[in-house]
C-alpha cells in the first residue's frame, strides 16, 4: 500500500528494509545533541542490547547483572567477547545478585573488589 507520508516504524532492519531520510537526519541530529560524531538508530531495546554488548565487552571486563535482567541482556553478554556460557551461577566476569536485593549486590560488587574476600 502506497503512503504518502514516511514510514517511522521499525519495519524490520534497516539492512533489508533500506534507509529513510527521516532515520539517517535523527542520527545527525542526535550526533550534534550528545556532541559526538555520529548516533546510530536500533530497531528496539532487544537489538540494541544485543548489538552494544556484543561487540563493547572485552576480556578482564566484569557484568554485574540482577538474576532477572531482561534476555537480551544476558544474550549481549553471551554474544560478547567475553565468552560467557551463562545460566544461574556467577562464574567468569558475570555475576548474578538476587532480583532488586541491595545486599546482594553489595556482596557480588566486594567479591570483586576483594576476590581474596580480605575486605
Amino acid at each position: 500500500i502506497a503512503s504518502a507520508s514516511p514510514l517511522l516504524g521499525s519495519t524490520g532492519s534497516r539492512l533489508l528494509s533500506g534507509d529513510t531520510p527521516l532515520a539517517a537526519s535523527l542520527e545527525v541530529d542526535l550526533a550534534k545533541a550528545h556532541n559526538r560524531p555520529s548516533a546510530l538508530l536500533f530497531n528496539s531495546g532487544y537489538d540494541a542490547n544485543l548489538s552494544v554488548l556484543g561487540c563493547s565487552l572485552m576480556p578482564g571486563d566484569f557484568v554485574v547483572m540482577d538474576e532477572l535482567c531482561h534476555n537480551s541482556l544476558i544474550m549481549g553478554v553471551r554474544m560478547s567477547r567475553l565468552g560467557w556460557e551463562g545460566g544461574g551461577d556467577s562464574s567468569g566476569n558475570v555475576r548474578m545478585f538476587r532480583h532488586n536485593d541491595v545486599d546482594s549486590l553489595v556482596k557480588v560488587l566486594d567479591g570483586i573488589a576483594n576476590p581474596s574476600g580480605n575486605g
